[in-house]
């Protein structure tokens, strides 16, 4: 909240230039030590989530408190999100994506994908599970039937079912033989 939702445009600006440099985690931290150092913060209250979006723990906390306990809730709050049992996945298929359920359509962190979503190979640098092709058969109707709002980079869910490909001009078919599905105009048919 420091650097991104006090901060306004400027803040969020400069978090995800940041980031783009030292990754989010550590672009976090410097520029929120960088607010608690200059601004008058009397303290902050922590809330932390479990996997349904329940609130699990309310503590206050003391401004110097701040940088160590959050880590430590982060940490907490990581221990209760939901996973997927698998090392490697061929095809996860998603019933429906929304930003209702995440910014990015589905939870990044259960996924294992940030940003581009799109790799080749696995990477033992990258969460588990390595999820070869994501395969998306519906949006929520929050979504009003975009799928495209939902994209943080191409690759995300590469593939999405036909019958929304009229509300989002947002795919080409080229990158379907590149086993990037990521923008295929035509979608993937999932019914008869």
């Amino acid at each position: 909240m420091f650097v991104v939702g006090l901060g306004k445009h400027d803040g969020a600006s400069a978090y995800h230039a940041a980031a783009l440099r030292l990754g989010y985690g550590e672009a976090l931290m410097r520029l929120a030590g960088v607010v608690l150092a200059r601004a008058p913060v009397l303290g902050g209250v922590a809330l932390v989530e479990n996997g349904l979006h329940e609130t699990t723990r309310v503590e206050v906390l003391a401004t110097a408190a701040i940088p160590r306990r959050e880590s430590e809730l982060c940490a907490e709050a990581a221990a209760m999100m939901p996973s997927l049992p698998f090392d490697e996945i061929d095809l996860l298929i998603v019933d429906q994506i929304g930003k209702n359920i995440s910014g990015t359509g589905m939870d990044t962190n259960t996924i294992g994908r940030w940003g581009s979503g799109y790799r080749l190979v696995p990477d033992a640098t990258v969460a588990k599970p390595f999820i070869w092709r994501i395969f998306v058969r519906g949006l929520t109707p929050e979504s009003h039937g975009n799928p495209k709002r939902h994209r943080t980079g191409r690759g995300d869910h590469p593939a999405v079912a036909r019958r929304h490909r009229h509300r989002s001009a947002a795919y080409q078919l080229d990158h379907v033989p590149l086993g990037s599905f990521g923008q295929a105009a035509d979608g993937v048919r999932d019914r008869r």
